[in-house]
């Protein structure tokens, strides 16, 4: 009898804490959704014929960072980790990262063919939102590094 009310009062201790650690769907974070997606911004940049040159020149100008997504842990997608970055493509490839308006970093870059006929930017040192492959569509840009397990960054031109 006694082994009994043990194995009752173990089975009843399990149950208990087995449900008090499940989430309620309903609090379950929302996906966050880059403000396009790269399939579609794909599609456009393979629309174009690109060089090293015509994306140097795309880049001039300042960018501000909108989205990351990570390769391994895509559920924590968000468009807040840089909230307020920019970056500025200068002429002399030059690049300045600014914070909320102030100059965090500053690089120089070059663009740099990759093997299968497309391109990555190269800056020294490393600005960690711009590794990857380039992909252009209008006023957007795509620095995509999920292809070595790395994020992709999502960037919107500004005047």
């Amino acid at each position: 009898m006694k082994a009994y009310y043990s194995v009752s009062i173990t089975c009843l201790l399990l149950i208990l804490l087995s449900s008090s650690c499940k989430k309620n769907v309903s609090e379950a974070p929302i996906a966050a959704t880059p403000p396009v997606s790269a399939d579609s911004l794909t599609k456009c940049h393979l629309n174009n014929v690109w060089d090293s040159s015509s994306i140097a020149n795309h880049l001039l100008g300042k960018w501000q960072w909108e989205f990351i997504k990570c390769y391994w842990n895509p559920e924590d997608a968000n468009s807040k980790d840089y909230q307020g970055l920019t970056i500025q493509f200068k002429p002399g490839q030059i690049a300045e990262v600014k914070q909320q308006d102030v100059i965090s970093q500053t690089a120089t870059w070059r663009i740099s063919p990759i093997n299968d006929n497309t391109y990555q930017l190269i800056t020294t040192p490393l600005i960690v939102q711009l590794p990857g492959k380039i992909y252009i569509c209008d006023n957007r840009v795509l620095f995509s590094d999920t292809y070595t397990d790395g994020c992709d960054n999502f960037f919107k031109k500004i005047p």
